[in-house]
């Protein structure tokens, strides 16, 4: 095409006559005669939808998640670009990417390859497991002493979810039987909540995620202070919702005495916690984020090991004394925030969100092993 665009310009040669010779369209090989594209361009149709640069910040986002062992497939890179590209106003929910944008992706960026993750035997995976732990702990550390955090407690953030039901699992009572019948709600759809706080003990208010399809305000009824939240179709969390909390509840109640603080914020790698939208708002908002190895949760989870337990057992606590006060009355989503809430208040106490911040600590790890 560029020796055909030469031979116009520089000889005179009629366009069909150099589209002939170099067998290329003579239409396309006219379009840059006549200015309307770029000689250069060397590929018909629309451009690519992001820039180079957007491009490479996915590339080292997909590549970074599958090093730590939350790979994505096909279809969960297309929704990943789908969001970074609403985020940069380019695209909107109602047309996401295909599939057809993927391959085109791949093309670009041929260091992407679509690969079957290995099967480990269960000796190889609790050793790999060590070996992960060992240096989740080692980049724990480096991180904490790079940035000057290792006596700012307030400074050290844990994050995570937990989804409730309005079914709860009654608490033992005292009987004379082996089997006695216990009087619950019905199930209903799933409520999660997004809970936190640093290792200084101080937690953030709850965050819900109703199912449904708009906020009706009668659902925070009764709520502890500070209560906010969302819906969604399914009741769980996304990629949006999960932005939408960092910017409009998590950064109300972050400790730090200006924004040249850097703050820690540690949490799992779950596909709806991370994505490009949210890597670009920690940058901006000199927020660290840092991400456990996968499979590990139930470990070095701080929030799962010292709160979440805790607050399952006083939610069906209070459920279970809820139905039995008002006998008339059934748990539904409008009275889940107000009891969810109290006992989120209770178990995300000063005392356990600073027990379970021990594993935050540097000093604990040379005490400590593995899983």
């Amino acid at each position: 095409m560029i020796n055909a665009y030469k031979m116009v310009m520089e000889t005179g040669a009629p366009v069909k006559t150099a589209a002939r010779q170099y067998g290329v369209p003579h239409n396309t090989l006219r379009d840059r005669v006549k200015g309307r594209v770029d000689p250069q361009t060397v590929m018909t149709g629309q451009g690519p939808l992001f820039s180079t640069e957007e491009e490479a910040k996915l590339v080292d986002h997909v590549k970074y998640m599958a090093n730590l062992g939350y790979g994505f497939t096909i279809t969960e890179v297309v929704a990943k670009a789908t969001d970074y590209a609403v985020f940069l106003k380019k695209r909107t929910h109602d047309n996401p990417l295909s599939v057809k944008w993927f391959h085109g992706f791949r093309r670009r960026w041929p260091e992407i390859k679509v690969v079957k993750p290995r099967a480990l035997s269960q000796c190889r995976a609790k050793s790999t497991t060590e070996q992960a732990v060992y240096s989740y702990f080692d980049n724990l550390e480096t991180v904490i002493k790079n940035n000057d955090l290792l006596n700012k407690p307030e400074c050290v953030y844990n994050i995570d979810e937990k989804g409730i039901q309005t079914e709860h699992s009654p608490p033992y009572v005292v009987s004379g039987k082996a089997c006695v019948p216990a009087i619950t709600s019905s199930r209903s759809g799933i409520t999660t909540i997004i809970g936190g706080g640093n290792a200084l003990g101080t937690q953030i208010p709850p965050f819900f995620i109703f199912k449904g399809q708009r906020m009706n305000e009668d659902l925070f009824q009764g709520s502890t202070p500070g209560s906010a939240g969302t819906m969604s179709k399914s009741g769980w969390s996304n990629s949006t919702i999960f932005l939408e909390y960092l910017e409009r509840h998590f950064v109300r109640y972050i400790q730090r005495q200006n924004a040249s603080q850097p703050i820690l914020l540690i949490f799992d790698g779950h596909k709806s916690h991370i994505n490009v939208p949210v890597l670009e708002w920690a940058q901006k908002n000199n927020v660290l984020l840092f991400v456990l190895p996968a499979h590990t949760s139930h470990c070095l989870q701080p929030l799962d090991i010292g709160c979440f337990g805790p607050l399952q057992k006083i939610y069906n606590n209070m459920c279970q004394k809820f139905v039995r006060d008002n006998p008339s009355s059934k748990i539904t989503k409008f009275n889940v925030a107000a009891l969810a809430s109290n006992a989120y208040v209770k178990a995300l106490s000063n005392s356990n969100l600073k027990v379970s911040s021990e594993s935050w600590h540097i000093s604990s790890r040379q005490n400590s092993s593995p899983c």
